[in-house]
């Protein structure tokens, strides 16, 4: 066999390790089920995509993307497809053919290098010879490619919707399918692939802004592609040559866009999971914190409860041969940010089994902060239970739902780091973990008491190996609203509870207040101890303006007040009091 076209014009050894194999069968996504094209196997080198970064890359290009067909590879690529359809529902490359190359067809060796370790997947690098002289077996159907009529367009440039930093890939089928990154002025922009040309060279992209909140309600997988595009006026239509050169751009009404062009109902953020380090900034966003300000008095209460968070979910960690710290670093702007760095010590001599220590804590503390976030609120029953059989029952009879967040990201990831260091993951282990879950919801609860105060939200972010922000969570209004109800949850777990039924009359003093939420703490006698003072939390019911009212009369006078309320008590102690304004 003779290999010119990949030999030519370079001293790399591509076909170094190649083997001829006319035996195994082979799959390769098409475009269309009923007859092969000569651009179905063309390589990206024949598409006149040019190559950087070494021996690898050119090579990479000259190969063509095969695999060997089993059931393994062919559900992959069914996925594979599946999730590309979500976002572009015009990807032409829908149809599988599955082949065995004859004789004088080319050489195939495993892809070496592979940014994501694939066992099925190989490199055909095709012989001078190479043609579609063999019969296929093909799947699926056949899709138009995409085109926007003239009077769509309003050609214009943007830098608003031109990404230019934070780059992330989403979902990679060949090419980025989605992605997302931030102008020029830090906001955030999402976008995908939603159309190639049938020769290959130029592609269609679009691109719209979207709120912080937007971003991380989508990355979390509780809004789709689709509902968040619906939501805009304003879409960036770029499209590109293969090797990324900007050919033209456009502006169009989301409206505008053919419905066969939408992304689809389920189109739910890929599960992306990148494994950060140990550096986590919590970042004000609205108001002063746009301005790179912020109250001395709410950042440093914001401050002094991330860090108890932080010490919370270290105490499991205090174990033999590691030595976790919690730092503060200088704050950054963007908008204001709070940043804190955890450093591990070793202490003595690490055992001889001594596993990849610092990934298993990155990933456990990693876990935690993101179950805080993002899945403690729909758990909160089970870990309560499971706290009260930890003294009933041996530890290993104990059991947990394998499918729980909790048992994925809490459980699984702290073992590991045990296990690294040779110890089991006990009963003791289990019961700090369980009990710094449960004090840092107080600490979240606190953060949540700030909102307003000179921000509107916190974004969670963590730092890749790449300093690359990755966003974790939001502690927003909605988010503070839902750790006040679990808090009262948990009080009230296996408890008495009575709540008033009609308004009453009590005798309190506020001693703190948030006007813009309406929510805060009062001092009030126990309803059956004269001598002792409950602090129940208070919500102000009604929309009328808190400054100078007999509630901020009584916050800054320390003054008695009498109000109408309705009132919870837990086991006899007030807890919780819905306030009537009156004027």
């Amino acid at each position: 066999m003779n290999f010119t076209r990949i030999n030519d014009g370079h001293v790399c050894k591509c076909l170094r390790n190649c083997v001829e194999n006319y035996e195994d069968l082979f799959l390769r996504r098409i475009d269309n089920k009923n007859k092969l094209h000569i651009r179905d196997f063309r390589t990206h080198h024949e598409r006149n995509k040019t190559s950087e970064g070494g021996c690898d890359n050119l090579c990479g290009n000259r190969g063509l993307s095969i695999e060997i067909f089993n059931e393994e590879s062919l559900a992959a690529t069914i996925n594979q497809i599946q999730v590309t359809r979500q976002f572009n529902p015009q990807s032409s490359r829908k149809h599988v053919a599955i082949f065995r190359l004859r004789e004088g067809a080319g050489i195939v060796k495993h892809t070496p290098n592979q940014i994501v370790y694939n066992k099925n997947h190989y490199d055909l690098f095709k012989s001078d010879e190479f043609s579609l002289d063999f019969e296929p077996w093909t799947s699926l159907f056949l899709l138009k490619m995409f085109e926007i009529d003239e009077k769509y367009k309003q050609e214009k440039e943007s830098d608003i919707f031109t990404i230019a930093d934070n780059y992330q890939v989403f979902h990679f089928d060949e090419f980025p399918i989605l992605f997302s990154g931030t102008n020029i002025y830090g906001n955030r922009i999402l976008g995908s692939l939603i159309s190639e040309d049938e020769d290959g060279y130029l592609f269609h992209y679009m691109h719209f802004l979207v709120t912080d909140k937007e971003y991380v309600l989508f990355t979390k997988g509780v809004s789709t592609y689709r509902d968040l595009l619906l939501k805009k006026q304003l879409i960036y239509i770029v499209e590109k040559t293969i090797n990324g050169e900007l050919n033209q751009n456009f502006i169009i009404d989301v409206n505008l866009i053919p419905a066969e062009y939408l992304p689809l109902e389920k189109s739910f953020c890929p599960n992306v999971q990148s494994v950060l380090g140990l550096n986590y900034s919590f970042s004000l966003q609205g108001k002063l914190a746009d301005v790179y300000s912020a109250i001395p008095k709410v950042a440093a209460s914001i401050t002094t409860s991330i860090e108890s968070i932080f010490l919370n979910l270290l105490k499991p960690l205090n174990i033999p041969s590691i030595d976790p710290k919690l730092l503060l670093t200088v704050p950054s702007e963007g908008s204001f940010k709070i940043n804190f760095r955890i450093t591990v010590d070793r202490k003595g001599q690490l055992p001889l089994f001594f596993g990849n220590q610092d990934e298993s804590i990155q990933e456990y503390v990693q876990n935690f902060i993101e179950y805080l976030l993002n899945d403690f609120t729909s758990e909160t029953e089970l870990l309560l239970e499971r706290e009260a059989n930890l003294n009933k029952v041996d530890f290993e009879d104990l059991g947990i739902d394998k499918e729980s967040k909790y048992s994925k990201k809490i459980t699984s990831k702290l073992a590991n780091v045990y296990q690294s260091i040779g110890l089991p993951y006990s009963k003791s282990a289990e019961q700090k973990t369980m009990s710094s879950i449960l004090k840092s919801v107080d600490h979240l609860d606190k953060i949540g008491e700030e909102i307003g105060k000179g921000f509107i939200q916190i974004e969670v972010l963590g730092h890749d190996n790449n300093d690359k922000d990755i966003s974790i969570g939001l502690i927003n209004a909605d988010f503070a609203e839902e750790i006040v109800e679990q808090i009262q949850y948990i009080e009230e777990y296996g408890k008495v509870v009575e709540i008033d039924d009609e308004y009453q009359q009590y005798n309190l003093q506020i001693y703190d207040l948030n006007t813009d939420t309406r929510k805060g703490t009062a001092h009030i006698k126990n309803k059956y101890v004269d001598d002792i003072w409950d602090k129940p939390k208070i919500k102000i019911i009604g929309d009328s303006n808190l400054i100078k009212s007999t509630f901020t009369e009584s916050l800054h006078l320390n003054k008695f007040i009498t109000v109408s309320a309705k009132a919870k008590s837990v086991n006899g102690k007030f807890t919780y009091m819905d306030i009537l304004f009156e004027r």
